[in-house]
């Protein structure tokens, strides 16, 4: 019968196999002698490293949540928008006082704010570094919620109906809105009431909060020109 070189070397194999588990039966390992058995399988209980390792990932996961819900509070938004608030008021100042000083002389420098012509070159220079400047820039809508928020008991409501006729007696009657545009000449600066500046951020030296009819403007004394602009801070009756 005709036979594959495979299929000779298998059979040649197991023939083999079988020869040497007979040869070590007999040979090895005699009647007389006791064959080895094998060790009993050890079961390890596995729960205590079960229930510890539970314990750690629900203590990391409570851990996660209480720190997710001090991130998310009401307090710690306030702080990290007023943080907002107070980089882009700094930035703004760097810009205002490099180009105070690149403008102004040494001579110049003690009557920057009460020279004319320094103020308007002071204003030019800014509104060319700010030409594309818009409304929110300083009063991101998320600086505009908080400052609404806390600016909301002082000048809404039958309560503060006093504070805003004091705003209304000092402002002026018209004013055109706009990033950049001067301070109308002449017209008289309202008043910002001493409970109201008491909620809103401090500013630097430079910088002041108006209110001019019903919005709140961010002014730069020096220049003369509203930085910012926040629409209907108050209501518009009294």
């Amino acid at each position: 019968m005709f036979q594959t070189a495979q299929g000779v070397a298998t059979r040649g194999s197991w023939l083999c196999v079988s020869h040497w588990t007979a040869h070590r039966s007999t040979d090895e390992y005699p009647s007389s002698m006791t064959l080895p058995r094998h060790r009993p399988l050890r079961v390890v209980d596995q729960r205590p490293r079960v229930a510890t390792a539970l314990l750690l990932y629900m203590m990391v996961f409570l851990g996660c949540a209480v720190t997710g819900q001090e991130r998310a509070s009401p307090a710690n938004r306030d702080r990290e928008v007023l943080s907002d608030f107070s980089q882009r008021v700094d930035r703004y100042m760097q810009l205002h006082d490099k180009l105070q000083k690149d403008g102004a002389g040494p001579t110049q420098m003690a009557a920057i704010g009460e020279n004319q012509a320094s103020t308007l070159a002071l204003a030019e220079r800014i509104r060319s570094a700010r030409r594309y400047a818009q409304q929110g820039e300083i009063f991101s809508p998320a600086i505009a919620t908080t400052l609404r928020m806390a600016m909301n008991r002082e000048l809404r409501g039958n309560s503060a109906a006093g504070t805003r006729a004091s705003i209304r007696d000092d402002g002026p009657k018209t004013f055109a809105l706009q990033v950049n545009d001067t301070y109308p000449e002449g017209a008289s600066l309202a008043t910002m009431p001493p409970n109201v500046l008491e909620v809103l951020p401090r500013l630097p030296d430079g910088l002041e909060y108006r209110i001019v009819s019903t919005h709140l403007i961010l002014w730069d004394v020096d220049a003369d020109i509203v930085v910012d602009y926040l629409f209907d801070v108050m209501c518009c009756a009294n």
